[in-house]
């Protein structure tokens, strides 16, 4: 990689690194913290509300993987254009929602979108990093997802909201904001490892390859079950804390301190896991650490 590459490669990663924070993390969280506000003026009930949280991770099962067999044939920073673009604009389609059908409509439409952008934001970041610097930039691209996270958990409920006038406000402003991050994409280079569609497999091709991978099917079954925790528990966590009596910006303070012990540990984690020889040890042991955590906030009497 010449000198300009180099330098060029930090662009991208503070480009990846802003991008994913804006389209995914901070909008996430918003939902999550705003829940009770979206909950109230929608007319929801517990069972709906948990249904638009998690609905949108249906489509992602099969995107997760589709999306990274598009970003192979057309190359990731494409993909990442419209994927960014599509993400913020259904993102601030949350926000015009008049009830439970639309809201679920708009979630799984963006569930589908978001594994897009993730997965070729990590893509990219493969094309422009050596092997020696992977795990530092992919370190950086998790840091800012639990930075996202912590500012969507600790601001979008208890500042932002009042300040534009509603969770629909909010949401709105998020996506277009998440929207504005394809234009960047679009005048940013394509790598030099970047190869041409026409040497690329097929879509399905592709598809069929990755599926008949055993380790793929063992890590996607063990992040399914550690991820589904993870997501089930922030999602319903400020609703349940202060239903026992936690005032509003508890609540959404526990919520945000989780993220920000994550975005402290994340990049310590993704250069020690660099060293290692396996990183089966540090995935198992990270696994137990969080149903331990969960179990325990599941039978504490106060929250936590």
């Amino acid at each position: 990689m010449n000198k300009d590459n180099q330098n060029y490669k930090w662009h991208i990663l503070i480009l990846v690194v802003l991008t994913d924070m804006f389209v995914i993390a901070i909008p996430l969280m918003g939902v999550s913290v705003m829940a009770k506000e979206i909950t109230d003026d929608l007319k929801l009930n517990l069972v709906q509300v948990g249904i638009i949280w998690g609905v949108g991770a249906l489509p992602g099962i099969a995107t997760s993987l589709l999306g990274g067999a598009i970003g192979d044939k057309i190359g990731p920073k494409r993909a990442l254009v419209t994927g960014v673009l599509l993400g913020g604009l259904l993102g601030a389609a949350r926000g015009l929602a008049d009830g439970f059908l639309f809201m679920t409509t708009i979630m799984l439409l963006l569930g589908a979108v978001i594994p897009v952008v993730l997965m070729n934001s990590i893509k990219v970041l493969g094309q422009w990093f050596p092997p020696q610097q992977l795990g530092l930039a992919n370190g950086a691209q998790a840091m800012s997802m639990a930075l996202g996270f912590m500012i969507g958990s600790l601001f979008s409920a208890t500042t932002f909201s009042p300040l534009l006038g509603g969770w629909r406000n909010v949401l709105i402003v998020y996506g277009l904001i998440g929207a504005a991050f394809s234009i960047p994409w679009i005048f940013t280079r394509t790598s030099a490892t970047h190869s041409s569609a026409g040497e690329s497999p097929s879509v399905w091709e592709a598809m069929r390859h990755v599926a008949g991978l055993k380790n793929i099917w063992l890590l996607g079954l063990g992040l399914f079950g550690v991820g589904s925790a993870i997501q089930g528990a922030l999602g319903f966590l400020p609703l349940y804390l202060r239903g026992v009596g936690w005032q509003p910006i508890q609540a959404d303070g526990a919520l945000s301190a989780f993220h920000t012990i994550s975005m402290i540990f994340v990049l310590p984690i993704a250069l020690w896991s660099d060293r290692l020889k396996s990183r089966k040890p540090l995935l198992l042991i990270a696994s137990l650490m969080i149903a331990y955590a969960i179990i325990r906030l599941a039978i504490s009497k106060r929250g936590l």
